[in-house]
């Protein structure tokens, strides 16, 4: 299969064709406790792996938003086809920057994709104001980062600080594309105590675009387990605890598969 996507087969007759894209300097098959679940329950599923992540990548210092859209629209095309193929709706799943990519594309003047519904995990569309601080590293373009990302799930130990540039830049240019296309079915899942990312800017997005359609789900913060180092992290039962994955598979089931 092509080393920018893998397409994963429903174990049960399928309802649903949804493709994922995992977050910044995590590694794709992290998410596969998700692609597993939408497989029992009725999905194809066509995971994009994103430049920089994977073991056939390019160099970690010539990645770039091109490369990481040229691997999203890889996989968006391929999904596409088989839902027009089997008269499928197709779904979005995006976590963190995978998220901020398909508002990206979704938005864009030029090229735009369309999907029926997506849902969006800790999207990196409305970042908290302490993110900025990372802007000052931007004077020092050759530096790499040290990852907060978990080593279990962390596809580069540090990260370029060019890479951050990348998605500060995508983050400007989707509030300068046509954000009325982003007005699908969809819901939106967020610890409000996650570090990275504000639930109040959030809805505050959402009402600044008229995002009429979108649903913001507010995870239980005060979940702890011991593989849950911070509240960003919310793509498996042990990162996220068993009340919050109850609680977004079973909105998910319902979003999916029942209408």
């Amino acid at each position: 299969m092509d080393s920018d996507f893998t397409y994963y087969q429903a174990t049960v007759p399928k309802k649903a064709i949804t493709l994922v894209v995992h977050g910044l300097n995590v590694r794709p098959d992290a998410m596969f406790p998700i692609i597993e679940w939408l497989k029992q329950h009725g999905s194809d599923t066509c995971l994009v792996k994103l430049a920089g992540h994977h073991e056939n990548s390019i160099p970690l210092q010539q990645v770039s938003f091109a490369a990481w859209e040229s691997s999203m629209r890889k996989g968006y095309d391929y999904a596409k086809s088989i839902a027009i193929e089997n008269k499928l709706p197709l779904v979005f799943l995006g976590y963190s920057l995978g998220a901020l990519l398909g508002q990206l594309l979704l938005s864009s003047p030029e090229k735009p994709i369309a999907f029926d519904k997506q849902i969006l995990l800790a999207p990196a569309i409305a970042l908290r104001k302490r993110v900025n601080l990372l802007r000052f590293f931007f004077l020092f373009n050759d530096l790499r980062l040290p990852s907060f990302t978990p080593e279990a799930y962390r596809a580069n130990k540090g990260l370029p600080v060019k890479w951050y540039k990348v998605v500060f830049k995508m983050n400007s240019n989707m509030r300068k594309g046509r954000c009325h296309k982003l007005n699908i079915p969809t819901l939106v899942f967020i610890d409000p105590k996650d570090e990275l990312i504000s639930y109040s800017r959030l809805a505050e997005l959402c009402r600044r675009y008229q995002l009429t359609r979108y649903e913001l789900v507010a995870l239980d913060s005060d979940v702890r387990t011991g593989e849950r180092p911070y509240h960003h992290l919310i793509i498996n039962e042990l990162a996220m605890g068993s009340r919050n994955w109850q609680l977004m598979t079973s909105k998910m089931r319902d979003f999916i598969f029942e209408h």
